[in-house]
């Protein structure tokens, strides 16, 4: 990196006045923006520092290698927000910009991670991220926990109606005068108390009528989704597609079950619709960029840089894909 690189660290004299140069040069840069979240230099302006340290942690902890593309590629678009940038909005200058993107981006990556079922972060207890398993109960293990956690009332007489008594929605709404809207209130209400009442309880009533709120399972390892990018070629029956979708088939037969195939591979993977369809505009069809950009309202540029990043992803999936399954 050559002394007249922008992405050279300079001085400033205070934090907000180097946070606000960043900030603009993220928006307004397109070099400066990709150099900063996807090089490997660890000594000018880049995310390089705190990307290595995050995976290294990940890896440690949770025994899973997160890749520096996907990493690099979750953190942009969660600052990049659709071009608002609306999570710069949160610094307040307290710190310096990079102390503030560090907690940005591993709640980022942590929840990023959760979300596709690779890692499961324990979190504190609450009645919004648990649920009651009061149904799977007899009415007199409810009576007992409703009597024991439950102080005299309204919320106790409903939770009665609901897991002792068992009435129907419609009874107990007849019974208080409530209407719909009124009523899921009101069991909301009374739900919440009672979670909450167990969990501050001495004794494990907790883990007797609560569960926690999942996260989504995986139903295929990172490993079985892991690889495509530029293995179509123009002989079909001798590409990796031709090898994975059939033995001898014709270039017509195999481009006949490629679209299935796609659509099923993006699904495990769980991309966003307009990664999935800048891949196959740009690498199945062949579409020109100047006209997918005019279709999803976005420069030429934001397509160009986009389809890179899906492509290495997607190169990346379907060798190891091809890997296990061919």
């Amino acid at each position: 990196m050559n002394s007249k690189n922008e992405n050279n660290r300079q001085h400033f004299a205070s934090f907000m006045e180097e946070a606000r140069y960043l900030m603009g040069k993220l928006k307004s840069d397109v070099k400066f923006c990709r150099k900063f979240f996807f090089t490997e230099d660890t000594k000018g302006y880049s995310i390089a520092n705190i990307r290595n340290k995050i995976i290294k942690y990940i890896k440690v902890s949770y025994n899973y290698t997160m890749s520096a593309l996907d990493f690099s590629t979750v953190i942009y678009e969660k600052l990049w927000d659709d071009g608002r940038w609306r999570p710069f909005n949160s610094y307040a200058g307290e710190k310096s910009f990079f102390s503030w993107l560090y907690k940005v981006t591993w709640h980022a990556i942590s929840k990023y991670l959760e979300d596709i079922g690779e890692i499961r972060i324990r979190r504190e207890r609450t009645p919004g991220n648990t649920r009651l398993t009061m149904k799977r109960k007899t009415p007199a293990e409810c009576q007992y926990v409703i009597s024991e956690l439950m102080p005299k009332g309204r919320s106790r007489d409903l939770l009665c109606d609901i897991y002792v008594d068992r009435k129907s929605n419609e009874e107990i709404m007849e019974k208080y005068h409530l209407d719909s809207a009124q009523y899921k209130k009101a069991r909301k209400r009374a739900e919440d108390k009672l979670k909450l009442a167990s969990l501050n309880s001495c004794s494990p009533f907790a883990d007797y009528v609560l569960c926690d709120k999942s996260p989504r399972k995986v139903t295929v390892s990172s490993d079985f989704l892991c690889q495509i990018g530029d293995t179509y070629e123009d002989n079909s029956s001798s590409s990796a597609f031709g090898e994975v979708l059939g033995v001898n088939l014709t270039k017509s037969e195999v481009d006949a079950r490629i679209e299935p195939f796609v659509s099923d591979f993006f699904h495990w993977k769980k991309w966003s619709d307009t990664d999935a369809r800048i891949w196959r505009e740009r690498k199945l069809y062949d579409t020109p960029p100047v006209v997918l950009a005019n279709q999803l309202g976005r420069r030429r540029d934001w397509i160009d840089t986009r389809l890179y990043r899906v492509n290495e992803r997607f190169r990346e999936a379907f060798i190891g894909w091809y890997r296990v399954n061919a």
